[in-house]
């Protein structure tokens, strides 16, 4: 009666109740599966989270780091503010983010002297949760020490160029003479410019040694900038990691004053002497007629022109040394000479002061023993004769045939000397 009065078998009904049930049982099963699966992945998604913020807190601090040292290297420019405790003076600051990019974090610095050295400590912040955030720190040890002038055999800020045939090499003058046979082949040639011919070897012009161009030039563009197809590299070319600075120099105060007025000589017979009873600043320098021997350790400053007519001889004698500051021309006609008897570049140093703007022409047609360091001026080599020690002016030009030794020995001549103070890394860690 039942089954023909409502028109469905009783037995379906209890089929799909049961199915029903079994639904809800298999669910339940899946959400208790799934609960501490969830639970699980919220604490790795969380975990992974925070590493993320862990490595960005990291880089923060070390870029923190760079920028401080950066700064220190080339003049303060970020809000520094100074505090005084125990251990002396104490620079701090704080950027926050980079306007580069989306801030992430900011960043705390500090540098606290601690002689000889400087401790740099930069610590990265980056939100976590709620007031909370993700601190790390790196701590770096820099130690003053003199980076020298003489890094570099051959260093023009704006640019070099080598006439044909020009060779360029190294020695050591403490470990002897120039021997070709020995020579070394560390004749750098450097530049801060990164523009194409920044450096230019003309027809067969030789570089025994590496060569640098200015950073941040296209490492694309590298060929053209050090252009060597009509010459021959024997080293790797290579950018500069940073700018390097051509610092002022500036005889010593004792020089600055003793004022000695001008000085003049003429006299094609006899030769002249120059002793440390000389040492002074001279409005002008006049060798006219004749041979003017240094004898002892002399330094000269020349505010006005200093000049070497036809003919004429500077001679360095032996047991003696000279230290020439520039501050206003140079005028050097041909077939003069410039002979340093002790052979020893280091003996005499020719040093551009910042009046010192104008322009060098090198006419001497006597072999060179010396190092010329003169930041502010154009340097043109039109002599043929050898140079022993090292050439590092604003822009330079080699004329052809000539042939540069780069006495590597240069590179430990002193702060005042040929050394510009400097701060290198000792050491750069991660605090616990």
């Amino acid at each position: 009666m039942l089954r023909k009065k409502y028109g469905f078998p009783l037995k379906r009904h209890r089929e799909q109740g049961a199915i029903l049930a079994v639904a809800i049982i298999i669910l339940t099963v899946l959400l208790l599966i799934a609960i501490p699966l969830l639970i699980r992945v919220s604490s790795q998604f969380r975990t992974a989270e925070k590493f993320y913020k862990s490595v960005a807190a990291v880089n923060l601090a070390e870029a923190g780091v760079e920028r401080a040292i950066w700064e220190l290297k080339n003049g303060l420019i970020s809000p520094w503010q100074l505090f005084f405790g125990t251990n002396g003076v104490t620079l701090k600051t704080n950027i926050n983010g980079f306007p580069e990019g989306r801030p992430i974090g900011n960043i705390e610095i500090s540098v606290v002297p601690s002689f000889p050295s400087l401790v740099v400590e930069g610590t990265g912040r980056v939100p976590w949760s709620g007031k909370q955030t993700i601190d790390r720190t790196v701590r770096v040890v820099l130690d003053m020490r003199s980076r020298s002038i003489f890094e570099f055999g051959i260093f023009a800020d704006r640019g070099v160029g080598l006439g044909s045939s020009v060779e360029i090499d190294s020695y050591d003058s403490t470990q002897g003479l120039y021997d070709a046979n020995k020579r070394t082949h560390n004749g750098r040639v450097g530049t801060n410019s990164t523009t194409a011919n920044s450096i230019y070897l003309g027809n067969n012009a030789k570089i025994f040694g590496n060569s640098g161009v200015g950073f941040g030039t296209d490492r694309d563009a590298l060929d053209s900038v050090i252009n060597t197809s009509a010459g021959y590299l024997e080293g790797t070319k290579f950018i500069l990691p940073d700018e390097f600075l051509l610092n002022s120099v500036w005889p010593p105060l004792k020089i600055l004053l003793s004022i000695k007025g001008e000085y003049y000589y003429n006299d094609p017979v006899n030769i002249g002497s120059i002793s440390s009873s000389n040492n002074g600043t001279y409005t002008s320098f006049n060798l006219a007629q004749g041979k003017v021997r240094v004898d002892g350790d002399v330094t000269l400053f020349i505010l006005g022109e200093f000049k070497m007519d036809q003919s004429t001889t500077l001679e360095v004698g032996e047991n003696s040394s000279l230290q020439l500051y520039l501050g206003g021309s140079f005028v050097q006609w041909q077939y003069t000479a410039v002979n340093n008897l002790t052979k020893d570049p280091s003996k005499l140093l020719i040093l551009g002061t910042d009046l010192f703007t104008g322009e060098m022409v090198w006419n001497a047609s006597s072999d060179l023993y010396g190092a010329i360091y003169v930041p502010g001026a154009e340097v043109r080599y039109d002599s043929t004769s050898d140079l022993y020690g090292g050439v590092v002016c604003k822009e330079l030009d080699i004329a052809a045939n000539a042939r540069v030794h780069y006495d590597e020995a240069l590179k430990e001549v002193g702060a005042f000397k040929g050394g510009v103070p400097d701060r290198f890394v000792k050491s750069w860690q991660q605090k616990r």
